[in-house]
């Protein structure tokens, strides 16, 4: 899948997590009609299980944990990139991945996106509980994020200063990074209004057995949806690479063209 055109896959098993929000409207927060509140409600109606089985998500979440979650919407972290909301991409999605992402360009937004149901064979299907619905969907958000270092990968890999090793170890390396934000905002936020509320909230959705890149990545298995995944994303860079008219042969041309204006 083209990084540059389709969404960037989530982790494989060990980072398919889930989880995002709606929010109602809150103290601090942004108003009931803005971009970063609608993206929240098309969200929780598309996956409902994301309310923890309450009516309202601003009971379910309060105040604080809502303004920080749409401050992630909004782009807070992402150079003030708004963050959409897509409830469709993932059913055509043939890899085994809980979320997805793609990254901001300078004619398109970013989004994320978390699938209905767990990625099995089994019928009937299963939804995602609601805790690992969230979890998907914060690690996809701060993945965005990470969209500068994304596109410096991209452009290194077009201009073939990447082969595919090194690609496959700088995008896992990225995304361990929103691995490890995603791990904070459960140890700062999330852990204790779920303790509050009572929502069943398990650290095997947050939390990476490994501490570091290293251990983590070694661990990856060769044929896993993972490193599947980040193969196919290298393949479809050099194709499109191989596509680029003259004039954007230079990194300054690339990153002027794929790169989003800073709100």
């Amino acid at each position: 899948m083209n990084l540059l055109k389709k969404p960037i896959c989530l982790t494989q098993v060990l980072l398919l997590a889930a989880s995002v929000l709606w929010l109602a409207p809150c103290p601090g927060l942004a108003k009931r009609d803005g971009p970063a509140m609608r993206q929240l409600e098309r969200m929780v109606a598309d996956r409902p299980q994301m309310l923890g089985g309450h009516a309202d998500l601003a009971e379910f979440l309060g105040p604080e944990l809502l303004k920080t979650i749409c401050s992630l919407f909004d782009g807070e972290h992402a150079h003030g990139q708004l963050i959409l909301w897509d409830g469709d991409s993932m059913k055509r999605e043939p890899l085994p991945v809980l979320a997805k992402h793609r990254i901001p360009m300078s004619n398109r937004a970013a989004s994320i996106m978390v699938r209905r149901t767990l990625p099995s064979e089994i019928k009937p299907e299963i939804p995602l509980s609601c805790d690992l619905a969230w979890s998907a969907a914060i690690f996809e958000l701060h993945n965005v994020a990470n969209y500068e270092s994304f596109y410096e990968l991209i452009v290194d890999t077009m201009l073939d200063d990447v082969d595919e090793s090194e690609f496959m170890w700088r995008l896992a390396r990225i995304e361990f990074d929103a691995c490890k934000k995603a791990e904070s905002f459960y140890r700062e936020h999330w852990r204790r209004r779920m303790l509050e509320v009572g929502t069943p909230s398990r650290p095997q959705n947050w939390v990476r057995a490994a501490t570091t890149f290293e251990a983590w990545y070694s661990a990856l298995p060769d044929d896993g949806a993972y490193l599947q995944g980040s193969r196919r994303h290298y393949q479809q860079t050099v194709r499109q690479a191989q596509t680029l008219r003259p004039g954007f042969r230079s990194r300054e041309a690339l990153m002027r063209y794929y790169m989003p204006r800073v709100n």
